[in-house]
């Protein structure tokens, strides 16, 4: 086990659009070269994803997710869909 603390990373999302932000910017930004490649050597990282199950469902089935999984722990914490006319 090593002595180095991990990182973890939190994102509350849901809703296609704030969905697609995710896969299209936040998550390449985050997996180019220096940034969480860079930190995998021993570290027990985690990505933490507050999101519905639909959007979870919806994210697990993309080619940047499976990539982020290559480095890092993903962990889901399950939200409530908004009321209708709330988002």
């Amino acid at each position: 086990m090593s002595d180095l603390r991990p990182f973890h990373f939190n994102v509350v999302f849901w809703g296609d659009r704030f969905r697609d932000y995710l896969t299209d910017f936040c998550l390449p930004s985050l997996l180019s070269p220096n940034n969480i490649p860079r930190l995998s050597g021993g570290r027990r990282n985690r990505f933490v994803f507050c999101t519905t199950a639909d959007d979870r469902a919806a994210l697990t089935r993309t080619p940047i997710f499976a990539l982020l999984d290559r480095y890092i722990e993903p962990h889901f914490i399950e939200i409530p869909p908004a009321p209708p006319g709330l988002s």
